[in-house]
């Protein structure tokens, strides 16, 4: 039952961030259409697009049982401890903007660099180790020579999980890069406003 509600509110609320950020990126770089009034298709089109891809994942589990969400699961614990980085940069950031650098530099951004290097170590290892236990493309290698009945379905699945993990480190350090020279010089950071005024 954990396992089951565990997984349903990680898709759920993977869903919602997807959704939310393509929605932010439609919103913009296309043009609005009605004055300064955003259309209602961006939202619609974005949920449409994640439910689409959850959807693909599901069909093909049901089609091949080792792929679709089973494919997708050695990415799990990658993607989640990204999101932990992300949010460790987030209030980094925040710590830095309101003044507070010692707290961010020991509170934040050490333990954000330690969970980068470890995440980002483990992610080269499950793209670039030659053991077929580890390493995606090492075993779509092994899947390749051995010819087995259901080859094409297992280099898939293979190929699908790096290219998702090469996008997800990727994007982990282009994070990392747009903000980390602004919270170290503390330029355009401008004060944080205080939550609420004392009585």
């Amino acid at each position: 039952l954990f396992e089951a509600v565990f997984i349903l509110t990680t898709l759920d609320a993977g869903t919602r961030v997807g959704r939310f950020m393509l929605e932010d990126m439609l919103r913009r770089h296309l043009p609005r259409s009605f004055g300064n009034r955003t259309p209602a298709w961006h939202g619609s089109m974005a949920a449409l697009v994640f439910v689409g891809l959850w959807g693909y994942f599901l069909i093909q589990g049901v089609r091949d049982p080792l792929g679709g969400i089973n494919s997708l699961w050695p990415l799990f614990g990658l993607a989640n401890q990204l999101l932990a980085a992300v949010a460790l940069l987030v209030v980094t950031l925040l710590l830095r903007r309101m003044g507070r650098r010692r707290w961010a530099v020991a509170v934040t951004a050490v333990p954000l660099l330690w969970l980068l290097i470890i995440t980002m170590s483990a992610g080269f290892l499950k793209l670039f180790s030659n053991d077929p236990r580890i390493g995606f493309l090492a075993h779509a290698q092994l899947v390749r020579q051995q010819q087995a009945a259901h080859t094409a379905q297992l280099i898939g699945n293979d190929l699908i999980n790096a290219s998702l993990c090469v996008i997800l480190l990727a994007s982990a350090v282009a994070l990392v890069l747009i903000a980390w020279p602004k919270m170290i010089s503390g330029q355009g950071l401008a004060e944080a406003a205080p939550c609420s005024k004392r009585v």
